[in-house]
């Protein structure tokens, strides 16, 4: 392999490796996203799952199944109270909610 076939695999590897990182930053700007680490606001990505929109999910910790929120660990920043569909069963383990000031879940 010469010095140019080199640098074409390279180059074509490295694009393919940074494509979905790409797109999930841009996904990021137009979705809501969960981050669940207790600093950001995660009201409006819970608020999505919880309705069954779409929604970003940092660490993997919310999940939509059947169309219900599994909420599993995580520390849950929020800003306004959360609505809950009456046909939607959402599951809540191990995890905290919290409001700036007080502890609304643990």
């Amino acid at each position: 392999m010469n010095r140019r076939d080199f640098l074409r695999v390279t180059l074509a590897a490295a694009a393919v490796v940074a494509t979905p990182v790409l797109l999930t930053k841009a996904m990021e700007r137009e979705l809501p996203v969960v981050y669940g680490d207790g600093v950001h606001d995660d009201t409006e990505g819970l608020q999505a799952a919880l309705d069954g929109r779409d929604f970003v999910c940092r660490d993997g910790c919310v999940k939509v199944l059947n169309g219900s929120a599994h909420i599993v660990g995580g520390n849950y920043r929020i800003s306004r109270t959360l609505r809950v569909n009456s046909e939607r069963k959402p599951t809540i383990n191990f995890c905290s909610f919290t409001m700036p000031d007080q502890v609304v879940c643990a």
